[in-house]
């Protein structure tokens, strides 16, 4: 993640994760397992056209840096995950 990034946000703030990934039960449910600490604004799952994939969002408040970094950290190891914002 850019350090330009860093400095443009102001902190705490409300931020959508997106991640694209096989879809299943299991994807979502590992998707909501890397919020399960934060209070979710919103969430929200979009299957693809053919259904083979599915767009989850995820809107938390991100408290820092630091955290906005470990929470993609953790949604990269998920398995199955295609594409990640």
């Amino acid at each position: 993640m850019s350090e330009n990034l860093k400095d443009m946000m102001e902190f705490p703030v409300l931020y959508t994760f997106k991640a694209m990934g096989e879809n299943n039960q299991q994807f979502i449910n590992d998707v909501k397992k890397v919020f399960c600490d934060k209070k979710m604004k919103d969430f929200t799952e979009r299957p693809s056209k053919k259904g083979n994939y599915v767009s989850v969002s995820a809107t938390v408040e991100v408290t820092d840096y630091q955290e906005l970094q470990k929470l993609y950290s953790l949604i990269k190891i998920i398995n199955g995950l295609k594409y990640h914002l």
